[in-house]
């Protein structure tokens, strides 16, 4: 809320415990109580009922969901973005499901970084060697309405799809009409990405492409004194010509 204030945010429950339900035999629960069985019906709920424009799953699986990873494909023909946690326990798990398939631009995985843009946080596991490897901030993150801190990837992928949030809406807004027929692709991985790329510098940290997100602008227009309409057009020109170069 605090990165797009005004998006509409609706929030499915997959977890009946405190950590996630995965079938290890034949014997045990039935499929409905599985947390990835879960997450698959929230998917197409939102598919399907909410029509959402982003998908945001703060938690992932160790092991490969046949269910999960077919509910991931079908949000991702639907044109809709979707943002999954890579893990907090390092190299102990790896990245985890869905997130592993971001090398194959079905979805985002966001890495996390620290409030002084280093990805060096220690919970972090190792990118896939993807063309990117997106990472946001994610260590020491101020909790709305309360003086706690939390640190995750969970974190991190709330912060990123807030930020695609703000950038579809601009995409909307009164300044960009014109541009409508190069703005198609901005709701695809790859359209998002490239737009991402161009917040994150030439030079990686550790292997991540760290995000810093008021790289878009240029540096003049970057203070509150900036000329909004100028801001607004330089920033729609960078959109289209980071979408130009990845189409």
């Amino acid at each position: 809320m605090r990165v797009y204030p005004t998006a509409d945010i609706y929030v499915g429950r997959v977890f009946e415990r405190s950590r996630a339900v995965e079938p290890t035999s034949s014997e045990e629960s039935t499929a409905v109580e599985h947390t990835s069985y879960l997450m698959a019906q929230a998917i197409h709920h939102a598919i399907d009922e909410w029509k959402t424009d982003i998908i945001v799953i703060p938690s992932g699986l160790e092991n490969y969901c046949e269910d999960l990873n077919r509910a991931v494909d079908a949000a991702s023909n639907a044109g809709i973005l979707i943002f999954a946690a890579a893990s907090n326990y390092g190299n102990v798990m790896g990245v985890t499901f869905p997130a592993r398939k971001y090398p194959y631009w079905k979805l985002f995985c966001m890495f996390a970084t620290t409030p002084s843009i280093r990805a060096n946080c220690g919970f972090n596991p190792t990118h896939l060697g993807a063309k990117y490897n997106f990472a946001i901030l994610g260590e020491d993150v101020m909790i709305p309405f309360t003086q706690n801190v939390r640190s995750g990837t969970s974190y991190s992928i709330m912060i990123g799809a807030g930020l695609a949030g703000l950038i579809l809406e601009f995409a909307r807004h009164e300044a960009a009409k014109g541009g409508e027929d190069r703005l198609e692709k901005l709701p695809t991985v790859e359209g998002m990405s490239a737009v991402f790329a161009t917040m994150t510098g030439d030079e990686k940290d550790n292997g991540y492409d760290c995000i810093v997100p008021w790289n878009i602008l240029s540096q003049k227009l970057r203070s509150d004194i900036a000329d909004k309409v100028a801001a607004r057009r330089d920033v729609l020109q960078k959109i289209i010509a980071a979408l130009e170069r990845c189409y």
